[in-house]
């Protein structure tokens, strides 16, 4: 198979719609979108390619959609509320920041111009560095404060405090900076960096 037929079966067969699930976008399994749009990008593929914009077409609508909710989250979680409700709500949206942030690097690496993609990496980019100018970066804490966390292998072992999910940077994070639009790289944004 040469590169050519190895890029359209890529396309084909490991690029599904999103939605599918968390394990849709982030696993290590080949079809993860990560995975996927990782290797195509690898590849040469790029915005303006037509059978890559009719597949990443879905992935730019559910990203506009997602970027809505998103807009309304705090930078930092500092209130140091660990009740289960609040822990609840970080999770989710911690989950639902690392899906668009993985989506985003994904489609900005590809060239896509989108404005929910250049809002995404600013909002980001301004949560990364709220938490980085706060100077705390004790971010473990004690499992037993936490509740029910199981007794296993992982006992004992450093615990993220759950008010951090979403916010500490990720190699997604890393991407997206890397291919942050050349529009919006302001000297104050580049600062940021």
């Amino acid at each position: 198979m040469d590169d050519v037929e190895l890029t359209q079966w890529l396309l084909q067969n490991r690029v599904s719609e999103p939605g599918v699930g968390f394990s849709g976008f982030h696993h290590s399994k080949p079809e993860a979108f990560e995975n996927a749009a990782s290797k195509l990008c690898d590849l040469g593929l790029r915005a303006g390619m037509a059978p890559l914009d009719e597949k990443m077409l879905p992935y730019r609508r559910w990203l506009e959609e997602q970027t809505q909710a998103i807009s309304g989250m705090s930078a930092v979680n500092a209130t140091g509320d660990r009740s289960r409700k609040a822990t609840q709500m970080a999770l989710d949206q911690g989950n639902l920041l690392f899906e668009a942030v993985l989506v985003a690097a994904r489609l900005a690496w590809m060239g896509y111009p989108d404005e929910s993609i250049g809002a995404l990496q600013s909002k980001r980019l301004d949560i990364l560095h709220a938490l980085a100018t706060t100077g705390n970066h004790a971010i473990y804490i004690d499992q037993d404060t936490f509740g029910d966390y199981p007794n296993n292998s992982f006992r004992k072992r450093p615990f993220v405090d759950p008010r951090y999910n979403g916010i500490l940077p990720s190699i997604h994070d890393l991407y997206s900076l890397a291919h942050f639009p050349r529009h919006l790289a302001t000297e104050t944004t580049l600062g940021k960096i």
